[in-house]
């Protein structure tokens, strides 16, 4: 799962889909992966959804500006 901070950097969290979040606190079943991108400039207003591909080299940010394809490496 991909987060997006107010000053439009780029979080990635796994989900362990294993906790019973009836029992346990639900922010215990997220975990963070580190940052994938830090306050990317491409757009000029808040990015609105990141849309990532099935083979971990490329993600789409867009925004009410514009839209943007970033070539990345998930599992470096």
């Amino acid at each position: 799962m991909v987060g997006v901070a107010q000053d439009n950097s780029l979080f990635k969290y796994s989900i362990d889909l294993g906790v019973d979040i009836t029992v346990a606190d639900p922010s215990s079943a997220f975990k963070l992966e580190g940052e994938i991108g830090h306050q990317l400039g491409a757009h000029q207003s808040a990015i609105r959804g990141v849309v990532l591909s099935n083979n971990d080299y490329s993600m789409a940010t867009y925004s009410f500006d514009s839209i943007h394809v970033w070539g990345i490496d998930f599992n470096a």
